[in-house]
């Protein structure tokens, strides 16, 4: 048995360290964190078509237009560039966007700002005009000449 005197200094020792000893298994915590929403920029063309059909008719005047109506769908607060480009479709030699006046080219880039209705979409036809490497063409479907691309600014 242990003296009185050293149970009782035994027993206010704990008495006093107890409560300091609970302090300091007292911890705290926080989180950080941050919320990254991707980029969305979803390209469609509203136009199904299996090719460019050309006629009789436009064999002889050197050209056929073709209008083409796209969807984008964007929650890009930066805008995007809308690109086309002549593809590998030898039966043709350039092409215009008669609705955007632009020349005869192998190339087409049209800057958008970001879209900014509720449901983050857009829709806008382009009207184009696909010159022929005559004498080479003749009437019937050719494969669609043009390659689109969406790039984020």
């Amino acid at each position: 048995m242990m003296p009185r005197i050293a149970r009782n200094l035994l027993m206010v020792f704990w008495i006093a360290v107890i409560p300091f000893s609970a302090q300091a298994l007292e911890a705290k915590q926080y989180l950080n964190f941050k919320i990254v929403i991707p980029t969305v920029l979803f390209l469609q063309s509203a136009t199904v078509t299996q090719g460019v059909v050309v006629s009789n008719e436009d064999v002889s005047r050197g050209y056929v237009d073709v209008p083409t109506q796209y969807v984008i769908v964007s929650n890009s607060k930066k805008g995007f560039i809308f690109e086309v480009t002549l593809g590998g479709a030898q039966s043709f030699t350039a092409f215009q966007v008669i609705n955007h006046n632009t020349e005869a080219s192998t190339r087409f880039s049209l800057s958008l700002n970001a879209i900014n209705t509720s449901n983050k979409q857009i829709s806008f036809t382009l009207v184009y005009r696909f010159w022929f490497n005559q004498p080479e063409i003749h009437p019937g479907m050719y494969q669609w000449p043009v390659v689109v691309t969406l790039i984020q600014n």
